[in-house]
């Protein structure tokens, strides 16, 4: 009985600790949970910004507002760039109202890239079908090559710089469509605005 006494005061203080251990309970690992779910996630690292866009779903588009590097929708004015599978429009030309436009610099290297282009600049057409050729970034044959063997689509070696609804301008490649597990649609690339942070 001697040893009762401490051994029941050992056990409630044990239970007492448990709801603070609980994986469950709220924390900063809620934000955090919320983050990595998040349809655009985005990592900066000085000036250069590297943005994931969940765009797995072919029924629906997932919206970026360049000017935050944030998520956005449809209904906001200040969306620039939207994905879908492999297809990414502008809000510009046929697809809205926000003067986004496109240059791709073919052959130029993204770290060169520093100011604007002059001219080159080109904006959503309407397309015909789901293969989204009218798209400003279909031009040059589009962003990524597809091999036949594979099955896999690959970024192609090009730099784009796009001109926001705000009407900055950043530079920006494409560095990925799969996720760690191999899943399609998870559009990666980078991205700067020229002549400042992103």
């Amino acid at each position: 009985m001697r040893h009762a006494l401490p051994m029941m005061l050992l056990t409630l203080a044990t239970a007492g600790c448990a709801d603070d251990l609980r994986n469950d309970a709220p924390d900063a690992t809620t934000a955090t949970d919320a983050a990595v779910s998040s349809s655009v996630v985005t990592v900066r690292e000085g000036s250069l910004a590297r943005t994931t866009v969940d765009a797995t779903r072919a029924d629906a588009w997932t919206y970026l507002d360049l000017d935050t590097g944030a998520a956005s929708s449809a209904d906001a004015a200040g969306w620039d760039l939207a994905f879908q599978r492999f297809k990414v429009k502008t809000n510009g030309g046929a697809n809205g109202a926000g003067n986004v436009e496109v240059a791709l610099l073919d052959g130029a290297r993204f770290e060169d890239v520093t100011t604007a282009p002059t001219a080159g600049w080109t904006r959503d057409a309407a397309s015909e079908g789901d293969a989204g050729t009218g798209l400003a970034f279909a031009q040059g044959g589009g962003w990524y090559a597809y091999d036949p063997a594979s099955h896999q689509l690959a970024p192609r070696a090009v730099v784009y710089v796009v001109r926001s609804t705000a009407g900055r301008a950043y530079r920006l490649r494409f560095t990925g469509y799969y996720d760690s597990a191999g899943t399609a649609g998870f559009v990666r690339f980078e991205w700067a605005q020229l002549g400042g942070t992103p």
